[in-house]
């Protein structure tokens, strides 16, 4: 049981994510998460350079890409990286993820690549990237917006879909979208992600949660879902005037999380996005213990 529940490890190379900012945009910093991965047998490096947190303003293209040039290509250049670690690419930008992916196949030519596009937005220009290179996946994702370039104000266009009716509006709205995949022979290169916390209320949130195995029945192969360290948690949790003890009530809630889906989800290849590789390898643990 559970046996296709994968992991993948958050990289931000930002001053300014929620959860981690400012820990891995250095060479030193980089060069340490990547060990740990290593060391947990992480088989998904999700690597980001901008934060799409509410509170943190969008950065300019080129100060995206620098970030990236500036911490990446050093990992990629020493083979920091084995080859049979998946590289995840986390931006919603087109023309980054373009010039990040021909940086990997220079230096890591081996190493399968994800595009993990978080707007959500099914254009023309993804169409065309996926057409000149046919070989990396794509993370389709569920957010309100209808324009790339509001990504980063995604919060500012939640759905309006009460909380009841969250699990059909998704289906559709991934049933939609994997008809258009379809029509240019890429379905077997899309991982659908329902995007918690992006688009939003907490009440939608909680709802996928609870019935996640009715959202990705028939739908798709491949999901990934990602809860770690979202902020709709803190409203499930004992208040405390320690900000440390309220991060550990909330990682407690992940963990249960994780132990439900690993039950509930057996038939799909489900990869789990987080900071903290302990947390998914204790649900891990708990769910395959012989009682």
């Amino acid at each position: 049981m559970n046996s296709f529940f994968k992991f993948m490890q958050v990289i931000n190379l930002t001053p300014d994510s929620f959860s981690d900012g400012g820990k891995y945009n250095s060479d030193v910093g980089l060069k340490k998460r990547i060990e740990e991965a290593i060391t947990w047998n992480t088989p998904y490096l999700d690597i980001g350079a901008q934060s799409t947190a509410p509170m943190n303003d969008p950065i300019v293209e080129d100060e995206e890409m620098k970030r990236f040039e500036k911490y990446l290509i050093p990992a990629l250049i020493h083979k920091l990286i084995p080859s049979n670690i998946i590289l995840s690419v986390d931006t919603y930008r087109p023309a980054v993820f373009d010039q990040v992916y021909r940086w990997i196949k220079e230096h890591l030519p081996y190493n399968q690549i994800i595009f993990n596009d978080v707007s959500g937005v099914l254009d023309q220009e993804l169409i065309d990237l996926m057409k000149k290179y046919p070989d990396f996946k794509y993370v389709y994702c569920h957010t309100g917006i209808k324009d790339r370039t509001l990504t980063g104000f995604h919060m500012d266009h939640v759905v309006d879909c009460p909380s009841g009716e969250m699990i059909s509006f998704l289906r559709n709205y991934f049933l939609s979208a994997l008809s258009e995949f379809e029509k240019y022979y890429f379905l077997d290169r899309v991982i659908l992600d329902p995007a918690f916390g992006f688009s939003k209320t907490t009440e939608h949130n909680l709802k996928i949660i609870q019935s996640i195995d009715t959202l990705v029945e028939g739908l798709g192969e491949t999901w990934l879902l990602g809860i770690s360290r979202k902020s709709f948690f803190k409203k499930l949790i004992y208040l405390s005037a320690l900000e440390s003890d309220s991060d550990m009530q909330r990682e407690y809630l992940h963990v249960a999380t994780l132990c439900r889906w690993m039950h509930r989800l057996t038939d799909k290849n489900i990869i789990i996005r987080g900071h903290d590789p302990a947390v998914f390898w204790s649900a891990y643990h708990v769910t395959h213990w012989n009682f």
